[in-house]
């Protein structure tokens, strides 16, 4: 991701974070730091569309929203908690609006990639409204 933002328009670089378990994430943060991300969002692995099959098995509850607000703090300025994707990719899309063309880079959790996909692309259709 760094490699490639070095080779592109000054675009603006947007970083979607969340991770599951008992996991340090001190070290990987400091690494996605040296991206200088102009915003980062720290979001549980939960699309907030109707997706029963990822939003049943998933849990917002007051554990995984704190660990979003922990890993937010150690990001420091420009970190941001959601409690859903949807409320993310939303957000993001307001805020960037403007913007020819955005990059956005989702890591953490291969759960959080697919509540994404469930916001951008539900039925997989490789198009999306955002």
């Amino acid at each position: 991701f760094k490699e490639m933002q070095e080779h592109q328009e000054n675009s603006p670089k947007i970083l979607i974070f969340n991770s599951t378990g008992s996991r340090n994430n001190n070290k990987f943060l400091e690494i996605l730091k040296d991206i200088d991300f102009d915003r980062a969002y720290f979001v549980p692995n939960i699309s907030g569309k109707n997706c029963p099959d990822q939003d049943d098995r998933q849990s917002t509850s007051e554990k995984v929203l704190e660990r979003c607000k922990l890993n937010c703090d150690l990001w420091g300025s420009g970190g941001f908690t959601g409690n859903n994707m949807f409320e993310v990719i939303t957000a993001i899309e307001r805020d960037f609006a403007k913007e020819k063309r955005i990059h956005v880079l989702i890591t953490g959790s291969l759960h959080l990639v697919g509540a994404a996909l469930a916001v951008l692309d539900p039925q997989l259709t490789m198009t999306t409204e955002f």
